[in-house]
């Protein structure tokens, strides 16, 4: 189960500021809470699978940063709804684009995304990513649904999905969809925008929304 504390501002900014607020120190601000650099009133910390399970701050910044760009998969778990699509492999980065693969229901799909899409998410034991494979994360509301073959700008990236459940919302609708075998997104659509289940369709995902975890 995710758990994260809520640590102090004032408390935290008051324990760094005899040092400068040096990006990599440590300081203790109770039995269980540990602040590593933190320089921002707002900060998500997780569990650490250490001895007297310290919790370390995670990332430290504004609500829109931690929204918009998850510095952790812990975080992006965290805070917010959240689409994951495993990789068919490790991501290929040059220095300055990021190429991934993933397999869907029309065969393997390769994506190129900016350099800035690619997380260095170190490994944190029972925290990081030891374990898991690499994958896309995409939040609900950043993704479109589309007929197939519809155009795209270049800013954008398509996925071919197939409609696997659709639930009536009130106000919008959310759907079900398959993008691979055994991976489904959830995604909320405009009433007016009618996908049966079964449809082919595609999704679009501007790069700048995708990230990568390792």
């Amino acid at each position: 189960m995710l758990t994260a504390v809520a640590v102090s501002a004032a408390a935290a900014l008051a324990a760094l500021a005899p040092s400068g607020g040096a990006a990599e120190r440590t300081v203790e601000l109770g039995p269980r809470v540990v602040v590593r650099g933190l320089a921002s009133p707002v900060g998500i910390a997780a569990p650490r699978n250490e001895p007297g399970r310290l919790y370390i701050v995670e990332q430290a910044g504004t609500p829109r940063d931690i929204y918009e760009q998850p510095a952790t998969r812990f975080v992006a778990e965290f805070i917010g709804k959240a689409n994951f699509i495993p990789l068919a492999g490790r991501a290929d980065s040059d220095g300055t684009s990021v190429r991934v693969s993933l397999a869907t229901e029309d065969g393997a799909l390769v994506l190129v995304l900016p350099r800035t899409a690619l997380r260095e998410e170190a490994p944190r034991g029972g925290n990081g990513a030891d374990g898991r494979s690499a994958c896309l994360f995409i939040r609900p509301e950043k993704v479109a649904i589309g007929a197939r073959g519809a155009v795209l700008g270049d800013d954008h990236v398509r996925l071919p999905a197939r409609v696997a459940g659709r639930a009536y919302l009130g106000d919008r609708n959310e759907y079900l969809l398959a993008v691979g075998d055994g991976v489904e997104l959830r995604v909320q659509a405009a009433l007016g925008q009618d996908w049966a289940p079964g449809q082919a369709v595609d999704l679009s995902v501007g790069r700048a929304d995708v990230l990568v975890y390792p």
